[in-house]
């Protein structure tokens, strides 16, 4: 068996979300060991469960997510740690493809009671070459009310895989409608494709303006603006956002539109300066 990567980081708490892409996701489990000694040998063994230990590396946290499973307080834009705050439990779940005599299958893993502790948080400043930052997450595996500590299904299917996630998370099935317009402001740019409602991914290129300005139009939706994968701002549907500042080259603008209820709809823009 070949494990193929990782992908949808979900999780469970008072609310439910998707944690960033998935880069890694490395679980590890302690066992107790009794032993009985008689006769000078070992007359009886028991095994169990003790706790595990899971390591999630992922290319976005947002601030609802460190709210959500880290217990700050956000108001605004802005998120306050607190000596007192409480670091809740969740259920957390991804899944990764395996090939198994050349067949391609989709495990989904759902981990019920995860405790997930302070992240480090280490910054380091831009080189000649461009080193992305990612999210690492500590976690302790504990046991729910019944006893599981883990469920685990193999599905044909890429898209079940998700299904199942999502029931364990209870993240619904019905998409948001996404957005109904958008346009972009600086001068010189073009957004290419021209927008369409079922178009997730654009670029904005030929910018020669100091900044730019995205204008995402959704009504019912909650928008959120992220810049290279950082929390912005949210912005009012019809309304503009504030400046972005550009230098020559590229930056990445994700808007991530979600109806109340429903799963969110991603968008995402390339804008490129070129003087």
């Amino acid at each position: 068996m070949a494990k193929i990567g990782l992908k949808y980081p979900v999780y469970k708490g008072t609310s439910s979300g998707v944690l960033g892409k998935g880069i890694k996701a490395d679980v590890k489990i302690e066992m107790n060991d009794i032993q009985l000694y008689g006769d000078d040998g070992i007359a009886e063994s028991h095994k169990s469960f003790k706790k595990g230990t899971i390591t999630v590396d992922t290319t976005n946290m947002t601030k609802t997510d460190k709210s959500l499973l880290l217990g700050h307080v956000v108001v605004g834009n802005e998120i306050t740690s607190n000596q007192a705050d409480a670091y809740p439990y969740v259920g957390f779940g991804f899944y990764g493809a395996e090939l198994i005599d050349n067949v391609v299958s989709y495990r989904a893993i759902w981990l019920p009671k995860v405790q997930f502790s302070e992240p480090a948080d280490n910054n380091e400043t831009k080189k000649e070459s461009l080193a992305f930052g990612t999210h690492s997450l500590d976690g302790t595996i504990l046991t729910d009310t019944s006893g599981d500590w883990k469920k685990e299904e193999s599905f044909t299917l890429e898209a079940d895989a998700i299904a199942y996630l999502n029931t364990k998370a209870g993240i619904p099935v019905d998409a948001s409608t996404g957005l109904s317009a958008l346009s972009l402001a600086g001068t010189g740019g073009t957004l290419s494709p021209a927008f369409g409602a079922a178009i997730r991914y654009y670029t904005f290129g030929g910018v020669s303006a100091a900044s730019v300005t995205v204008t995402p139009t959704a009504a019912s939706h909650i928008i959120q603006l992220l810049v290279d994968g950082v929390f912005v701002q949210n912005i009012i549907s019809g309304q503009a956002s504030s400046a972005i500042e550009m230098a020559i080259g590229t930056k990445k603008l994700t808007l991530i539109a979600q109806e109340a209820g429903k799963q969110s709809q991603t968008t995402e823009i390339i804008v490129v300066k070129t003087s």
